[in-house]
């Protein structure tokens, strides 16, 4: 049952003395079926947060040495320029322009 759900609100019996008691019904024991529906509620959830799939492989590689160890292998993009992080800085304004509608620049050329 959904926890936000109105119908399912706690009901009330009263004993011969009329004292109210809170009823309270389970949905049962937990079953596999019951527990895989759950998780991919919660990981439609994810994807719709964070816009990716919980099982996506990772962008890492996984290397091995002669002894068998796992290594992860990242691969960067390299040393930054003040070109790279300038055009970094310029798509970081364009999405705050974009999510608040206002100018970062305008405040600063005001004063």
């Amino acid at each position: 049952k959904d926890v936000d759900d109105e119908s399912d609100r706690e009901e009330y019996e009263y004993d011969a003395d009329g004292t109210p008691w809170v009823k309270h019904v389970g949905t049962g024991p937990l079953t596999v079926t019951v527990l895989e529906d759950k998780l991919a509620k919660v990981k439609d959830l994810y994807m719709a947060k964070y816009g990716c799939d919980v099982d996506a492989d990772s962008e890492e590689e996984y290397e091995y040495d002669e002894d068998g160890t796992a290594w992860i292998r990242t691969e960067g993009t390299g040393h930054l320029s003040v070109e790279v992080l300038e055009g970094k800085i310029a798509d970081v304004k364009e999405l705050f322009k974009a999510r608040y509608g206002n100018d970062v620049d305008a405040d600063s050329e005001e004063e």
